[in-house]
């Protein structure tokens, strides 16, 4: 029987319901676990497993930013594959199971967030039993909250079918999460007087009652006062609004018009910046009249990421309609697909990039977590793989003599003032580590210096970048003729990126030589292999870490 019109329009609305319902669920667990516990409890602690679980909340942080940055550049794509996978989706005859399942493992996840959180924070030890139950109930609700959308099958073929895009798209989001931690710490201070002033106007419309100290960044009344950290100053959005907008314009260049649309990341970062002093003036007022445990939760800061996430996407929004930044094309945003080389080039060393500086984040532990930087840098050649043309390796013997003469500029420049074998400020050392796990940073340090990190710069600064400044359209430079200009920029480039920039310029351009004596990447990358492990073996031998540079 031919269903009628009327129940061909209902079925989309129910399942329109369906999906706003089940959307509505994972956002109120979300709420839930971050309105209900913080990492508080874990300040000032002393043990490693302690440090690590105050940080956690980046994790939910991440989360947010690479959601907003698929529905920003990805949710074009997602949308035209799931159309197209319309007529083979699995049909969710009953909803009931999966629910009771997600049901169950947030009811896990809130309980052993408890226990974590709150019960065992006195103990000395690490309640790994526990721990390790948080982590596998995390990730259960994630899998089981996305099994109430689709089935296992369907989303395993949407993400095989979006994984470039997707990929990207979560790229931009770690991004522009780096750039907002990095913008909350460096522009509190400038930033500090102005936003102060802003806020105390504002809440001086609601009462006469205001207290402020710029030079200590303290704000509130004589009920309630705070002084606002860093993590709580909410300018991280000015740096995470500046990320989305302008990953925007260069994806959807082809249809903005410019230079009027040079303005939306002005735009935008000022809205950061305005919407956190009402959002300061706001956390004031509650603590002052409503409650002051509510005010200092950690939901707060959170509550401002999600505002910020919004504002990108609300900026993004407006000016798809505007006639003044539109140009006569309709805006497209959808990452293009067919740039797989510039990603296959780009993509391990952008990965390594961003992994390094998450790590940075746990500071107490950085040289620990270090294997972790090489291991994402992998992950993405492997993912990438299909991109490479299969390495000539034959008669090393140029990258071998361009490897040893870079070692020895580096050596003969080397500055003589270097902090020695006690520098233990450095991130390169790994500290006190047990005997176990000292042999496995050693490994790391090994792969990841000597190899890994060759490979993924000299695709990044030799193969990409270097053809790239010669011509726009660098895949047909061929790597014997880019210009002498483009080596030059190229390895100054390379060189800011070092701590030792004079050096690894010079650096640079012995590498940039040896790739075209004969036109191959692979002895570019053998030349920077060989001069990473000589500075390897001459760092463990003289205990030296800083020789590394």
């Amino acid at each position: 029987m031919t269903p009628s019109p009327e129940q061909t329009r209902a079925g989309p609305r129910r399942v329109s319901r369906v999906v706003l319902a089940c959307g509505a669920l994972l956002a109120a667990e979300f709420l839930a676990l971050m309105l209900r516990f913080t990492t508080a409890a874990f300040d000032g602690a002393s043990q490693q497993w302690g440090q690590v679980l105050l940080r956690s909340t980046v994790l939910p942080q991440l989360a947010l930013t690479c959601a907003t940055g698929v529905a920003l550049f990805s949710g074009s794509v997602l949308e035209r594959e799931l159309r197209a996978m319309r007529d083979t989706l699995q049909p969710r005859a009953s909803r009931v199971p999966a629910l009771a399942l997600q049901l169950f493992c947030f009811a896990l996840l809130y309980f052993a967030t408890w226990q974590v959180f709150e019960v065992h924070v006195p103990d000395a030890a690490a309640p790994w039993a526990w721990i390790c139950v948080w982590v596998i109930a995390a990730s259960a609700t994630v899998v089981t909250g996305a099994g109430l959308f689709l089935s296992g099958r369907d989303l395993i073929l949407l993400a095989r079918r979006t994984k470039k895009s997707v990929g990207i798209a979560v790229a931009i989001g770690v991004i522009a999460w780096i750039l907002g931690f990095v913008s909350a710490n460096e522009l509190r201070l400038p930033l500090r007087t102005p936003t102060l002033w802003l806020s105390r106007n504002i809440l001086a419309l609601f009462s006469d009652d205001v207290a402020v100290d710029v030079s200590q960044f303290v704000f509130g009344t004589t009920k309630f006062a705070v002084q606002i950290a860093p993590q709580c100053s909410g300018l991280d959005g000015i740096g995470l609004l500046l990320a989305f907008t302008l990953a925007y314009l260069w994806i959807a260049r082809d249809s903005l018009r410019f230079p009027h649309a040079f303005l939306i990341p002005v735009l935008g970062m000022v809205a950061a910046w305005v919407f956190n002093s009402l959002r300061l003036a706001g956390l004031v007022a509650i603590g002052s009249w409503i409650s002051p445990d509510l005010a200092v939760g950690g939901f707060h800061t959170l509550a401002g990421l999600i505002a910020f996430c919004g504002i990108s996407l609300g900026i993004v929004w407006w000016s798809q309609r505007s006639a003044y930044f539109r140009s006569e094309r309709s805006i497209q945003i959808a990452i293009p697909a067919e740039r797989n080389l510039t990603l296959a080039l780009l993509g391990p060393f952008l990965v390594f990039m961003a992994c390094g500086a998450l790590l940075n984040f746990f500071a107490h532990t950085r040289a620990q977590m270090y294997p972790l930087q090489p291991l994402a840098a992998v992950a993405a050649l492997l993912l990438l793989r299909r991109a490479y043309a299969r390495p000539e390796l034959r008669a090393p013997w140029t990258g071998i003599v361009a490897g040893t003469l870079a070692f020895a500029v580096w050596s003969l420049f080397a500055p003589t003032n270097t902090p020695g074998p006690a520098a233990e400020n450095s991130h390169l050392v790994p500290g006190d580590l047990e005997a176990s796990s000292r042999a496995i940073w050693i490994a790391a340090r090994v792969i990841g210096y000597g190899l890994v990190t060759p490979l993924i710069e000299e695709l990044a600064f030799r193969s990409y970048l270097l053809r790239r400044l010669t011509s726009r359209d660098f895949e047909h430079v061929p790597l014997t003729g880019f210009s002498w200009t483009a080596l030059v920029a190229s390895s100054m480039i390379f060189g800011a990126l070092h701590e030792s920039w004079a050096r690894a310029a010079i650096a640079g351009m012995i590498y940039g030589l040896a790739m075209r004596r004969r036109g191959r990447v692979s002895d570019a990358v053998i030349a920077h292999a060989t001069t990473n492990l000589l500075l390897l073996t001459q760092a463990f031998v003289r205990q030296d870490w800083a020789l590394l540079g």
